[in-house]
């Protein structure tokens, strides 16, 4: 992965003095206060930034997939939905590469949802978590929504987490059982749920996003994420993301077939109510 990658995490703020997050950071904003500080108010999004890219080779912590990695840290609290909606274009629109949404519900928002094509038409990925009632077809926004990434949860053996939602709808799915990340206020924490498996997907799709050639669309990063999946059983529709498998085998080969060689460098910019939970 390359440092230009950026990771959003929109979520309940995130701790700005964690020592596995601190150097990882670029400039975010609180959507519910407005005034520049997007400092966690929960812990859960500093759970869910270091899922997706707590600092690594530091001999400190935990390892994110993200690796190099930087994450816009975006405060939307208890995830109202003119929240979320603001939160969407802040990072489109502020240099965001990848959004990463561990919240939702099962209202349908459609100013959700123009928020969503408006950041994906900008180049950028969006995952949101499936839910944890362990429901079968039942959609969770904004995972439910057009080209939003639904990530599920899975366990230590790869079977589905019992809590996870499931069906065609759902993507693909990352581990969300027994796993350790960042704690608000410092030191580390358990922390699960398909909250942390969709941060954990995206920094595996960041991986992607740093080896793939300059120019590369969101849309084939994403294809590239789900070839790399390992079958898992038919709970989820692509599989369980492997790191490994995504990462520099299929860019290599965009890489190859763009005519780049070598390590990718540096990359162009990107050319109301209702109320979420967090899951």
């Amino acid at each position: 992965g390359v440092d230009t990658t950026i990771i959003a995490i929109l979520d309940s703020g995130c701790d700005m003095d964690h020592e596995d997050l601190m150097d990882k950071y670029v400039p975010g904003e609180d959507m519910i206060d407005l005034d520049g500080d997007p400092d966690d108010g929960n812990g859960h999004g500093t759970g869910s930034a270091g899922m997706a890219a707590a600092d690594t080779d530091n001999a400190k912590g935990v390892a994110g997939p993200g690796f190099n990695s930087l994450i816009m840290p975006i405060r939307v609290g208890d995830a109202f939905i003119t929240a979320s909606v603001e939160g969407i274009l802040y990072a489109a629109d502020n240099g965001a590469d990848i959004i990463s949404m561990s919240y939702g519900g099962g209202f349908a928002s459609q100013a959700e949802q123009d928020a969503v094509n408006y950041a994906y038409s900008r180049g950028v990925i969006l995952g949101a978590s499936a839910g944890n009632s362990g429901l079968k077809d039942v959609k969770f926004y904004p995972a439910g929504h057009n080209n939003v990434v639904s990530v599920g949860a899975s366990d230590d053996f790869d079977n589905r987490a019992d809590f996870s939602n499931y069906g065609d709808w759902v993507m693909i799915a990352a581990p969300g059982v027994n796993t350790l990340t960042t704690a608000n206020g410092g030191g580390y924490g358990g922390f699960g749920g398909t909250s942390a498996a969709c941060p954990a997907a995206m920094g595996v799709t960041a991986l992607v996003h740093g080896f793939a050639p300059a120019g590369t669309s969101n849309t084939q990063i994403i294809q590239w994420v789900k070839e790399g999946c390992e079958d898992i059983g038919d709970w989820v529709k692509e599989g369980r993301v492997d790191a490994g498998a995504a990462a520099p085998q299929r860019a290599q080969r965009g890489r190859l077939e763009a005519g780049q060689f070598g390590m990718p460098g540096e990359r162009d910019e990107h050319a109301q109510q209702g109320n979420h939970d967090t899951v």
